[in-house]
Parts: structure tokens; sequence; C-alpha cells
């Protein structure tokens, strides 16, 4: 199962899916210049990845702007982020991003999501 996250920005439209198993889930959506809060659901030391996609539009960069604490948060490329947590952290964890984007018509500005993460055995 791919869980997706739905990020509107403006007349940028994007989404993640992550490809992982099941335990490796994303949810989340905004709009241009917004700040908005999102949920990942990952297993205990293992990676999760979350891809970017735009229906419409351009990301210009995506960058960790407050890191996790139990773990590591990474903006792997503009258009994808990954979190892994410590080995054995089992609880909540918390992590920002920022998405720079600019829809067709010209219009920019930046979308942050604060994602809490639930970290499961």
């Amino acid at each position: 199962m791919r869980a997706i996250g739905l990020l509107i920005v403006g007349g940028l439209c994007c989404f993640a899916a992550s490809a992982q198993a099941d335990d490796c889930r994303t949810k989340w959506n905004a709009q241009l210049g917004e700040h908005a809060t999102g949920v990942m659901w990952a297993t205990s030391g293992e990676r999760c990845t979350a891809d970017i996609y735009t229906g419409f539009g351009v990301i210009n960069s995506l960058k960790v702007l407050s890191p996790a604490k139990a773990g590591a948060a990474t903006a792997d490329s503009r258009s994808n982020f990954s979190y892994t947590s410590k080995r054995g952290f089992v609880g909540q964890d918390t992590f920002t991003v920022a998405i720079d984007g600019q829809a067709p018509d010209g219009t920019r500005g930046v979308t942050t999501v604060a994602f809490t993460v639930e970290v499961s055995r």
C-alpha cells in the first residue's frame, strides 16, 4: 500500500508517496506560503522516504528547517526527503521541512510542513 501526502501550492500541486512497506507512510497537505502539519509513520531504525511529485508547477528546493531529535530527517534532493529513527527508539519525533515552489502563473512561495513521526517497532 502507498500512503500519499498532498501538497497544493497555489497552482502547484504536489504529493508524496512512500515506496517502502506499509509501515512507512506520510499524510499532509498545504498551499503555497502556508505552514502545515503532517504525519509520518515509520519503523524504528528503518529509513522512510517520501517523494514529492508535482502535477504542474515547479519545486525549486526542499530543505529540513528543524531536525529530528530521536533520529535524522534529510532532504535527499529537491523533491525527496527521508526520516530514520535511532535504532530501538519507539514513540514520537518531529521535524520540519520547507518547500520552495512556483505555480504556473509565476507565483512563488515557501511552504513549511511540520511532521510528527509515529515510530513503532
